[in-house]
């Protein structure tokens, strides 16, 4: 605890590497934002957000925790995959700064409106871009740049939102919120592509396959990033229509084609492969949900990107947090039961969002219960991970 509150030491172990403090300040955010959700969406206005607030939520857990956690990840692996120098203590705890600037603004939104905290939002990605450029100048590091290109798409999605930001209309504000998330997803669905190679293949040498090895292919995974980008325009332009509809199924049947890939024997028995290849599924069930839903003509009956990915997505960082932390310190992956608890309480928060997109549990409870669901996650990892994050590495190595 005492080299947590360290922050501004920059011979503090919270600086040897990027994803430190960017996953102390992802999970810690994403408690903050559930204490905050719960206090004040059932204790002071007694019946949940809606409208601008629910927005709000909405758009603080997507560039607040989200982002956060994709930010500690890519600052880690450049360096790592390129071989060049590691971010240091200056340009971490600007960023750092950067961030948290942008958040308080983002919280104070009724006194200063949201601009300032979408500038600071835009000048974060900025500055996390300037941090990644000298990564992948090399030509023979050019297949890292798909990170690169996504994020200025998502600084570019980012910029538009600020710029159509009318509280009068949260629906418009809902519809840039999509794309961004769906750009978040997609980035998400990127990283999991190069963390498979090592999650799936530490699963076959645990159960003794040696004579098979995974690749994650990019053709496959290319594929479905391109059908999502037709699912987000064909949604933006026409919102719930038949034609988005069908491009949400396909979006669905191309995720599920790339775990053809992870399909390797006795290889599923490991449950962080599990906990990762139910991302995937996760993300296909949503995609389906609401393709399903445009298609027949329904309501929406809760069925927004948001509700039904939010179990995706917080799954996506929960994982994120959980591989990149224990192997950057020097740790095998843990199979404990606090982390099987935390992981098993994320697939709880997706059926739930399926209950709720279907009426089948009180509005209320569902609600409260993912609210829990995701606290209750998030509050098991810091109490895991704050001592490993925040001190040197078990092997002993740098980092």
């Amino acid at each position: 605890m005492i080299s947590l509150l360290k922050l501004s030491d920059k011979n503090s172990p919270v600086y040897a590497c990027g994803f430190r403090p960017f996953f102390l300040v992802a999970a810690i955010y994403t408690v903050l934002l559930s204490l905050h959700y719960f206090i004040f969406g059932y204790v002071v206005y007694r019946d949940g957000f809606n409208g601008f607030n629910l927005v709000w939520y909405q758009y603080e857990f997507l560039f607040g925790s989200g982002l956060a956690a994709l930010s500690g990840f890519l600052l880690t692996a450049f360096p790592a995959w390129t071989n060049t120098e590691k971010v240091q203590f200056g340009r971490l705890f600007t960023l750092i700064v950067v961030w948290g600037i942008a958040r308080i603004f983002s919280w104070f939104y009724i006194y200063c409106g949201i601009l300032p905290s979408v500038f600071f939002g835009i000048a974060y990605l900025v500055m996390l871009l300037a941090s990644l450029t000298p990564s992948v100048l090399d030509k023979k590091h050019c297949r890292h740049r798909i990170f690169y290109y996504q994020l200025w798409l998502l600084l570019g999605a980012q910029s538009l939102m600020g710029l159509f930001w009318d509280i009068q209309h949260p629906e418009v504000i809902l519809s840039w919120l999509k794309v961004c998330l769906g750009l978040v997803l997609v980035m998400y669905m990127t990283v999991f592509s190069r963390m498979s190679n090592v999650v799936v293949n530490l699963a076959l040498d645990k159960y003794g396959i040696i004579d098979e090895r995974h690749f994650a292919k990019p053709p496959r995974r290319n594929f479905a990033i391109g059908v999502i980008a037709l699912y987000l325009l064909s949604d933006f332009v026409l919102p719930s229509s038949t034609v988005s509809g069908w491009f949400s199924l396909a979006s669905a049947a191309a995720i599920l084609n790339i775990l053809n890939d992870w399909h390797m024997k006795k290889a599923w028995r490991d449950f962080y492969y599990q906990a990762l290849y139910s991302v995937y599924l996760f993300v296909a069930v949503g995609f389906c949900l609401i393709g399903t839903s445009n298609i027949w003509g329904i309501p929406d009956a809760g069925l927004s990107l948001f509700s039904v990915m939010k179990g995706a997505l917080s799954l996506s960082i929960l994982m994120v947090l959980l591989v990149v932390g224990q192997r950057h310190t020097g740790r095998r992956l843990a199979n404990s039961w606090l982390i099987r608890l935390a992981i098993l309480l994320m697939f709880g928060l997706e059926i739930l969002h399926i209950a709720q997109a279907y009426e089948l549990l009180p509005s209320s409870m569902t609600l409260i219960g993912n609210n829990m669901f995701v606290l209750f996650s998030f509050l098991l990892y810091l109490f895991m991970a704050t001592h490993m994050l925040t001190q040197p590495r078990v092997d002993g190595q740098p980092g």
